[in-house]
């Protein structure tokens, strides 16, 4: 698409985004993962935040998260192993 298109097609997407924004499906999902997660926690299970559910490119990323919030972000790249894994 970025070779097709020009600075002022461009503009317009970034304007457009401004107004209605799109492709933030992971970040939604990410809030959607939290809010479960929180109100089915066990009693004296320390709240986690939706970082947690998000994929990071690097370990320096994960700068800021609690020891849970680490647990569940090392059980889901467990899981995503696993899926590539059975893909192939």
């Amino acid at each position: 698409m970025l070779e097709e298109a020009d600075a002022t097609q461009l503009d317009e997407w970034i304007a457009y985004s401004l107004i209605e924004p799109f492709g933030h499906t992971d970040r939604l999902l990410a809030e959607i993962a939290c809010l479960l997660y929180n109100i089915n926690r066990g009693e004296g299970v320390e709240p986690i935040r939706p970082s947690a559910f998000l994929p990071t490119i690097d370990a320096e990323q994960d700068d800021g998260l609690t020891p849970g919030e680490r647990e569940v972000r090392a059980l889901l790249q467990q899981q995503m192993e696993i899926l590539k894994r059975n893909k192939t």
